[in-house]
């Protein structure tokens, strides 16, 4: 893993909150992800935008998780942007992708 710190920036892309991470996620620096996630309001659907992400362990997608679980929970919807192979090879082998809609491009967002 590299000392690559984190980047968590929100914005809005046509009208749907968009949480954008780059760098690492990890221990250090998860609950860093979980406020970022908690401070979105959406009215009905959130995008995650992790194009720029270059690692993510088990408490930064336990942060993705809890909130996701939430959001679906209140009929609102979750929407993760994954372009990388590995990083979409973690989702499916912890059946996160599942449980949200996975998409490769926030161009794609409904």
């Amino acid at each position: 893993m590299s000392e690559q710190l984190a980047q968590i920036d929100v914005r809005e892309h046509q009208g749907t909150p968009v949480v954008s991470i780059s760098g690492d996620i990890d221990l250090s620096n998860a609950k860093l992800l979980r406020d970022a996630l908690e401070g979105v309001t959406a009215q009905d659907a959130v995008a995650i935008d992790m194009t720029e992400l270059a690692f993510i362990d088990s408490t930064g997608l336990n942060a993705i998780a809890q909130y996701g679980r939430r959001m679906l929970e209140s009929g609102r919807d979750v929407y993760l942007i994954i372009t990388r192979p590995p990083l979409r090879k973690i989702f499916e082998i912890t059946s996160l992708d599942q449980h949200f809609t996975v998409l490769t491009s926030l161009d794609d967002l409904p």
